[in-house]
């Protein structure tokens, strides 16, 4: 007698019946990939996926070390993506079309910040994260931007799989169960003298913590958009330049999770304002957290918008409320708008706290 066996209940046999918890999400990488990622307690092997039919083992990204838990990779290409893929016993192939996105959400500096000696912030009664992810998929973005600062509990936790399980993966369970592709940039809290080992596990192309990853380009519906690591500060500027240099005419967006600017309580700016005016028209936009607020600034033609509000305590130390700065809890929508595009900062409740308008070259 052939005994044949399906690939659920293969499935369901070595990963169900375990005890630990497992998340998987699609993340958007350079090269117009798109790689679907899964990371899994109290396991050692990596599954299959179903692609077109087929069935395909994940590759291991990470192995299980006592430490940190297994994190396995399949790489889809954009270009030619599956009509199906099914993970487990569900069909989870994301809808996205580069060229046809619509609307993008914005997130950053996510975590808890219960460590900090004079002011720690209570997690269970002063951190949003979770409630701001709820509130944010109500817009049904395409895609989610996060600029980094994933996790905060430090002191002798910074790198570990407990800190960025409950700073990280659990409270944002539904955006990654909603299959909307991430764009993730890497903050100064997943350096390699913090969170650098599970930024490398988890979410980097890189397999093991490296003190500086090289800019990568993604593009989205006539936009380049360039994703930079500027967890040491020094290299933020240079990359900045780097971008400026070798643009070509076409509209791009830069993500950094240090912001070039900001505005401090006294409505002054704090950074290097000198570099928008040497930055080429066609750099529209620069999207940034760090910073614990929402902001809007308008320089020389170009905005630097951030959005640093979406979990670790308000920067009510640094800046303040006006027109252009909003110290609320909350997340962006950049609505595209054909040639041109609206930014809009939401609160966690929803409510439209500003808004500015991106046209071509400003």
């Amino acid at each position: 007698m052939k005994w044949t066996v399906s690939f659920s209940f293969l499935f369901l046999l070595l990963f169900g019946s375990a005890s630990g918890e497992s998340f998987h999400w699609f993340q958007l990488m350079g090269g117009n990939q798109l790689w679907f990622r899964f990371v899994v307690e109290e396991v050692d092997i990596c599954p299959n996926v179903v692609v077109d039919g087929v069935e395909h083992l994940m590759d291991q990204h990470h192995a299980a070390d006592g430490s940190f838990p297994l994190s396995c990779v399949y790489k889809l290409n954009l270009e030619a993506l599956p009509q199906s893929f099914i993970f487990g016993d569900r069909e989870i192939l994301p809808r996205f079309k580069k060229d046809e996105v619509r609307k993008i959400a914005v997130i950053g500096d996510t975590g808890c910040r219960n460590n900090r000696f004079f002011s720690p912030q209570d997690c269970k009664k002063e951190w949003f994260f979770k409630e701001t992810i709820d509130a944010m998929l109500e817009h049904d973005p395409e895609m989610v931007i996060h600029v980094g600062d994933y996790v905060y509990r430090e002191g002798s936790r910074a790198s570990t799989w407990t800190t960025w399980k409950e700073d990280f993966f659990l409270p944002a369970t539904a955006l990654l169960n909603s299959n909307i592709p991430l764009l993730l940039a890497r903050g100064n809290h997943e350096n390699c003298n913090r969170g650098g080992e599970g930024w490398a596990y988890f979410l980097s192309i890189a397999k093991e913590c490296l003190p500086y990853e090289e800019p990568y380009t993604f593009s989205v519906n006539g936009r380049d958009i360039v994703v930079t690591d500027s967890s040491i500060a020094r290299k933020l500027y240079e990359d900045v330049a780097h971008v400026n240099n070798v643009n070509n005419g076409k509209r791009t967006w830069i993500v950094t999770h240090r912001p070039l600017v900001f505005k401090n309580k006294e409505g002054l700016y704090v950074g290097n304002t000198t570099i928008f005016k040497d930055l080429k028209k066609e750099i529209e936009l620069i999207m940034s957290g760090h910073v614990h607020v929402a902001q809007f600034l308008r320089l020389d033609g170009h905005i630097q918008f951030i959005s640093g509000n979406s979990g670790a305590r308000l920067s009510h130390w640094q800046t303040g409320t006006a027109s252009d700065s909003q110290l609320e809890y909350g997340f962006g929508i950049i609505d595209l708008l054909n040639d041109n595009a609206k930014i809009t900062s939401y609160d966690r409740f929803n409510n439209e706290m500003m808004s500015v308008y991106l046209s071509a070259n400003n």
